[in-house]
């Protein structure tokens, strides 16, 4: 057997019962002995680094929460400024002013998460802040803190990402994947040259020490093999689509809900602004029953 090269693809949880199995094989045979602590060694830097890889998930997925958060927020004021457009236009969709804002509807305006929507409201601070309309004007300082605050949560989320990507692809996971295919090279040729030093050891002594390929019982393909590889490739692209179709419902489920709470807000302001024309017009026929007495 040609002693394989574990691929940096796969899985730790299917490259750890490598060394482990190593391991347990070199304690075994007194021929093992001399390599028994490389391995041990091995085994518990893999369980290190599959801490460390969980880690690295989980500052990618609070730095995602954190960004889901934000784009919450922006869709919001996407909502409000559409509110406040329409409101300056005569309801109208279609005029230059909302056009400005809103070529493509709401809904895909803020749509993906924190992508082209950010860019396109950092285009919409600068007219916000050049515009004659007060009512614009004054949702310059909100939009200035949610757009800070939208990029320091995006370049976070981007640094955790790089950080995984690193650690997977050149940095302690490779690293040790390095180590462990080199201690498996170099042991496996000590132990083949056994078997020419002790004639009552077989010709394969050394494939015995490693874990052979589950997958198929040579290293030659067979159509069998291929066949069977690649209905469980057609798996895993079902369940892959399976899930894709979970995402797009969930997200289309998250605008929607974010489109109702828009519009929740648009009409608790304009539920405000009628409380603050009766008060006013409420302030006025005091002033004048007061003036008539």
């Amino acid at each position: 057997m040609a002693l394989r090269t574990l691929k940096s693809s796969t899985a730790m949880i299917t490259l750890m019962p490598h060394p482990t199995f190593t391991t347990s094989q070199l304690k075994a045979y007194p021929h093992g002995a001399p390599y028994v602590a490389l391995f041990e060694a091995l085994c518990d830097e893999g369980k290190e680094v599959i801490v460390h890889e969980i880690e690295h998930a989980q500052a990618v997925a609070e730095a995602q929460a954190l960004v889901v958060r934000v784009d919450a927020k922006l869709d919001a004021f996407a909502g409000r400024l559409s509110t406040t457009l329409l409101d300056l236009a005569g309801n109208d969709r279609k005029s230059g002013l909302y056009l400005h804002y809103f070529p493509k509807a709401l809904n895909e305006t803020t749509r993906p998460v924190l992508g082209d929507q950010l860019d396109t409201m950092k285009k919409w601070l600068l007219s916000l802040t050049k515009s004659n309309h007060a009512a614009l004007t004054a949702l310059v300082s909100e939009l200035t803190a949610l757009l800070t605050e939208a990029d320091t949560v995006k370049a976070a989320r981007d640094a955790a990402l790089h950080a995984k990507r690193e650690f997977r692809d050149v940095g302690e996971r490779q690293e040790w994947l390095d180590r462990l295919n080199a201690a498996r090279k170099d042991v496996y040729g000590q132990l083949s040259k056994l078997p020419h030093e002790h004639k009552e050891l077989p010709p394969n002594f050394a494939d015995r020490f490693f874990l052979a390929d589950q997958r198929r019982d040579s290293e030659e393909d067979t159509v069998e093999s291929v066949q069977a590889e690649l209905e469980l490739n057609r798996q895993a692209v079902l369940e892959l689509e399976a899930r894709l179709v979970e995402v797009q419902a969930a997200e289309a489920e998250a605008q929607q809900e974010a489109d109702a709470r828009a519009a929740q807000e648009a009409a608790l302001v304009e539920m405000d602004k009628a409380v603050a024309a009766l008060n006013k017009q409420r302030a006025q026929l005091r002033s004048q029953l007061a003036s008539a007495r």
